[in-house]
């Protein structure tokens, strides 16, 4: 059974030991960020954020496009990599975005092919232009998957 509490002039709701404060005031509250009460020395008690450890970040398992996200929302969407980060979801959304992006290249170079008449044929008669054309094809797939999904 929910209680109404007023603590230090802000009001919670108060359920199994656990804290929602009924007006969201910071990013934590608004994302669904609960408090639990923790008994200092001399009976004094404070909330705390309720939050698990975070998972810590593996550079190690990340590829560029995981790199350049996790970048990419550390100087320009601070807010979003923080409460990720506090979530423990940031890795997840690294990985997933890794796949997006893999997926998405994947997916239109085949269709790319076609348009720049990237054939066997090409690749037999003047294997040169072929391989410039591939290159040339291969990084405007990147920018594109850079660009739409990586640096939103």
């Amino acid at each position: 059974m929910k209680e109404k509490l007023t603590l230090a002039g802000k009001e919670y709701l108060m359920e199994e030991g656990i804290y929602t404060p009924i007006v969201k005031e910071n990013s934590f509250e608004r994302q669904g960020g609960t408090y639990k009460m923790e008994e200092l020395e001399e009976g004094m008690e404070v909330l705390i954020p309720n939050m698990a450890i975070p998972k810590e970040i593996d550079l190690k398992k990340l590829n560029r496009w995981g790199r350049m996200r996790l970048n990419f929302l550390k100087e320009n969407k601070e807010e979003d990599y923080q409460i990720m980060y506090l979530q423990g979801t940031l890795m997840d959304h690294l990985l997933s975005k890794e796949k997006e992006i893999e997926d998405f290249i994947t997916r239109e170079e085949v269709k790319m092919m076609e348009t720049w008449g990237l054939t066997e044929e090409l690749k037999e008669e003047d294997y040169l232009k072929y391989l410039r054309l591939k290159k040339n094809m291969d990084m405007t797939l990147q920018e594109i998957g850079e660009r739409e999904i990586i640096l939103i």
